[in-house]
């Protein structure tokens, strides 16, 4: 970006000031891993959304089981503890 701007032949000041916003903003971004926490967020989404058709359904392995609803609580569960120890480390 900085490049393009001493193309434009901005002044030096604006040129030093957009620079130094963008550099704390992806500062602030690596430094608070938004991206891989909205992964995790949407992977554990689609995951519980999945799991969700496949009880309603009694596809999979709720097909195969004598009570489905004790397996999609403990499945859930199971998921859920799994998302708080991604997002703890």
């Amino acid at each position: 970006m900085t490049p393009i701007l001493v193309a434009l032949d901005l002044t030096k000041s604006f040129i030093i000031i957009i620079s130094a916003i963008v550099a704390i903003g992806t500062t602030v971004l690596k430094a608070f891993n938004y991206q891989e926490h909205w992964i995790n967020y949407r992977t554990i989404c689609e995951t519980l959304r999945k799991e969700i058709y496949f009880y309603s359904s009694l596809s999979s392995e709720y097909k195969s089981t004598d009570d489905p609803k004790s397996l999609f609580i403990e499945r859930i569960e199971n998921l859920i503890s799994q998302e708080n120890t991604m997002y703890i480390s």
